[in-house]
């Protein structure tokens, strides 16, 4: 790890000149950091705006700023000093902005069929959790790898599926995944509209 840095050092020499320098720089400075995008030549609406440098950042779970964690966002206060950093390093020239990650949240409805109706209630109530987890931008290695794409139908019904005390699906539906916009950042609603139902019983809604 330590030759990984000492190489990056060595290739932006302390200075942000590539959109990767401003995101190196500023994990390297604020540990706590779990991702920086830069937007080369637009401004924080996203609009084109030559000479203009935007960074979204996305504080990880070791932050002490992040009241949610399905959309974790720097405060002003912090992004003040993301600002302050990155001004003694990059040309007097570039206008730095910092702009709020373009969160959308994903509302799961499904009825799903548990295992064990005893635990219909408790069931429930733990997809409701890992739902909100595995949508959520922070990586939840107990739930296993998250794919690539994982805000479509086919990947939510896919990790649905491998819950190990649902049986089957009967029906789901996403909202909130069409959008006029392609740079969007999908996220976990804080709750999801779920109902359950034993093999060959009535259905259970989640409170």
């Amino acid at each position: 790890m330590e030759k990984v840095r000492l190489a990056e050092r060595l290739r932006h020499k302390e200075r942000a000149i590539q959109p990767d320098d401003y995101a190196l720089l500023l994990l390297s400075a604020f540990p706590f950091l779990w991702q920086v995008a830069v937007l080369p030549a637009r401004n924080a609406k996203g609009e084109s705006e030559g000479g203009c440098v935007t960074i979204i950042p996305i504080p990880g779970p070791d932050s002490p700023t992040v009241p949610d964690p399905t959309s974790p966002s720097c405060d002003a206060t912090l992004g003040d000093r993301l600002l302050a950093e990155l001004r003694t390093r990059v040309s007097p020239f570039v206008r730095l902005q910092v702009a709020a990650p373009p969160y959308q949240a994903i509302t799961v409805r499904a009825t799903v069929v548990v295992k064990d109706e005893t635990r219909l209630s408790t069931s429930l109530e733990q997809l409701q959790s890992e739902l909100v987890r595995f949508l959520s931008p922070w990586p939840a290695p107990e739930l296993g790898e998250r794919p690539k794409v994982y805000f479509d139908e086919t990947a939510i019904s896919q990790f649905i599926r491998d819950r190990p005390y649902i049986d089957s699906i009967d029906t789901i539906e996403l909202e909130g995944t069409s959008t006029e916009s392609s740079s969007v950042y999908y996220t976990s609603a804080l709750r999801h509209k779920l109902s359950a139902r034993p093999s060959g019983a009535g259905i259970h809604r989640a409170p």
